[in-house]
């Protein structure tokens, strides 16, 4: 199977990150689109999972808010 990942495309996604501002805080949503599956076809366990796309805003752009999640971080080292 090694020599298969050695002669198979790369996996190629786009990866978009938005940054914005709500009031004093700032906040960031990223995403992921698969381009190319590459060698994730035949390595299968390490394919992209779901397509997780980002609207498409325009800098300055006002945006409603329709819902907000808080996921808690923690960092030991």
């Amino acid at each position: 199977m090694n020599f298969m990942f050695q002669v198979s495309r790369d996996c190629r996604y786009l990866s978009t990150k938005v940054t914005f501002q709500v009031g004093t805080e700032t906040f960031t949503c990223t995403g992921k689109t698969l381009l190319d599956p590459g060698y994730t076809t035949v390595m299968h366990w390490q394919a992209f999972g779901k397509n997780e796309t980002v609207p498409t805003f325009t800098e300055g752009e006002l945006a409603n808010i329709q819902d907000v999640s808080c996921t808690r971080l923690f960092l030991f080292g």
